[in-house]
């Protein structure tokens, strides 16, 4: 019973964190407290969240980096299941952040009349896209990553209980 209090007060400890994480974020970002919070992406466009969701998002990362931090301190000895839980909920996470970085990045090109084709001497001008957050790869490769964390941490796990 006593390991599951520790565990518990763990988690709670994130949940704390994440809440003055918001407060911080709220502050520096609308000047006050608010309920939703507004993040100024363009100078017209604005993401919005509503309290919950962003306490939700920073709890799963504070506990996820608690939880691991635990872990490679106790070499995975103790019952990593907590941990397990957050690392796929971290894996969501990344995956929703993966799906706002393509909605709101811009990769299209533009039109150029007449068009360069048609020119004989044409220069070539190379296109570039706008990453709303950082590149997709990027968010791809860490998701992969704790991915082989995920399968790490259940076999150890699962080692440690065999032998107990």
């Amino acid at each position: 019973m006593k390991k599951y209090i520790k565990e518990i007060v763990w988690i709670v400890i994130s949940i704390f964190l994440a809440i003055a994480s918001y407060i911080m974020i709220s502050y520096y970002l609308n000047g006050k407290i608010a309920p939703r919070l507004e993040i100024p992406v363009k100078e017209t466009l604005f993401i919005t969240y509503p309290y919950i969701e962003i306490v939700t998002y920073i709890s799963i990362l504070t506990g996820f980096l608690i939880f691991s931090i635990r872990a490679f301190i106790n070499k995975f000895i103790n019952n990593n299941y907590v941990l397990l839980i957050y690392n796929l909920l971290f894996i969501l996470l990344i995956t929703k952040i993966y799906s706002l970085n393509e909605m709101y990045s811009v990769e299209e090109g533009w039109t150029i009349y007449p068009p360069l084709s048609g020119v004989q001497d044409a220069i070539k001008i190379k296109v570039e896209g706008y990453s709303f957050i950082t590149s997709s790869t990027y968010i791809i490769v860490l998701q992969a990553i704790l991915i082989l964390f995920l399968i790490y941490t259940a076999y150890k796990t699962g080692k440690n209980k065999k032998l107990s």
